[in-house]
């Protein structure tokens, strides 16, 4: 991102708050669309074949996050600038520990509003007063933030930030959620619930790409940054990990001891050899590990892949022993995944060995 005198980077807030936290710098979301990003980061299921499980209407009661954490006395709620009925969201978190839902029907009149919902410092603006009042009340609470200002048509509040001549809309729609966002932490910094709170910054997905037989991993890599309690400034860790690894690696950096049922993993902790990423594109998915990528696509096709990240391409040469192990491995966690979430075995359970 590298581009002129005038815009050496295009995300300066970001770039800062990294060399505050930990970065992941070589994480992948599990699809490219949002609801994808939601199902892996309360559920930690990989993504299922078909339909998001945010959209399938037998998605209640499920061991996720935020169900998790509302068992032992968390308050929970959800932020968004769009209309939470958007691809069976608001449905989905109210039938899985989301106990309050703020969406664009709650934002001031008048707002900056495009048709995916309302700008980004209005979202963080109303996160604020809820996540002030749920601390108010004595209780740790848990919040899920999702903005919508970097979408088509790129537009926003031009009386804050100024778009730079020569960038692309979406461009500048890049630098203005940056803002937003750099904004957002200068405030809360401000807030008593600060100190004691830990930030989890991530992006949902990344540009979508059409058409392709294989699967563009390069638009599946996104920043996941950890600021606050648990994590260390300027460390940055190279493991595999996968947006399914949230729910797991946030518990860890509470401390918190716990029955699991999640596919993902504390990627601070785990070997590094361990780590692994798992996707689905189209009507295929995938298991990346070690440069190397199974995919499972239709009729039970199997094939894999040498992946060059630096190059994003993908050529068949790996060896058949590789091809084996890892073509069982991905059969193994998306067919365990499967059978788990049609026959009710990832249904939410008393967390009583939670401490």
């Amino acid at each position: 991102w590298l581009l002129s005198a005038r815009a050496p980077t295009l995300t300066p807030e970001l770039d800062r708050r990294a060399e505050e936290g930990t970065l992941l710098t070589q994480a992948y979301v599990t699809g490219n669309r949002t609801i994808r990003a939601i199902e892996a980061t309360t559920s930690s299921l990989p993504p299922l074949p078909g339909a998001s499980i945010v959209r399938r209407t037998q998605s209640n009661g499920l061991f996720t996050l935020p169900a998790l954490l509302a068992n032992v006395g968390y308050q929970t709620a959800f932020v968004y600038g769009g209309r939470a009925l958007f691809d069976g969201m608001g449905r989905y978190l109210s039938a899985n520990g989301i106990q309050r839902i703020v969406d664009q029907g709650d934002m001031p009149e008048g707002a900056f509003t495009t048709a995916w919902g309302v700008a980004d410092e209005t979202i963080f603006d109303r996160a604020l007063v809820e996540m002030d009042e749920l601390a108010a009340r004595g209780k740790p609470f848990y919040t899920l933030i999702l903005t919508v200002s970097n979408h088509r048509p790129y537009t926003f509040p031009t009386e804050v930030l100024q778009p730079l001549p020569g960038l692309r809309r979406r461009e500048n729609a890049v630098r203005y959620a940056d803002y937003a966002l750099g904004r957002f932490l200068r405030q809360a910094r401000a807030h008593p619930f600060f100190s004691d709170t830990l930030f989890v910054l991530m992006g949902d997905h990344g540009a979508r790409v059409y058409g392709a037989a294989e699967i563009p991993l390069g638009s599946y890599e996104v920043p996941i940054l950890f600021l606050g309690p648990g994590s260390a400034a300027g460390r940055r860790i190279d493991t595999l990990a996968s947006s399914l690894d949230i729910p797991p690696t946030i518990l860890a950096r509470m401390g918190m001891s716990y029955e699991s049922k999640f596919f993902g993993q504390d990627v601070f902790a785990v070997d590094p050899a361990l780590g692994r990423a798992l996707v689905g594109h189209n009507n295929q998915v995938a298991l990346l590990r070690g440069g190397e990528i199974a995919v499972l696509g239709l009729q039970r096709s199997v094939a894999t892949f040498r992946y060059d990240r630096a190059a994003r391409t993908m050529e068949r040469n790996a060896s058949r022993s590789v091809e084996r192990e890892l073509e069982g491995d991905a059969i193994a966690y998306f067919h365990g995944a499967d059978v788990a979430y049609r026959e009710g075995l990832y249904q939410a359970a008393p967390f009583s060995s939670l401490e």
